[in-house]
């Protein structure tokens, strides 16, 4: 057993961390619910995504899988 003279609390950095991403404000409710519970330390953070920007492109991977696309060959570009 280790015992420590100064009586300060023993921190050990972790190694690694996790990500947890829920899918909708009712399973990150409930996920920090239960880190409370179990007194388990976390940080919420915003996301760095642009809401509007993520709409964007998930329209224009629609389109392209819909086929709405224009493709050039490089004969054409050199032209």
């Amino acid at each position: 057993m280790l015992v420590s003279k100064s009586k300060k609390p023993l921190h050990l950095n972790m190694r690694k961390r996790i990500q947890i991403f829920p899918k909708d404000k009712k399973q990150r409710l409930a996920l920090t619910k239960w880190l409370r519970e179990n007194n388990i330390q976390f940080e919420e953070h915003e996301s760095a995504f642009n809401p509007e920007l993520v709409e964007k492109i998930l329209a224009g991977k629609k389109s392209i899988e819909d086929g709405n696309f224009i493709s050039y060959s490089p004969d054409v570009l050199w032209k």
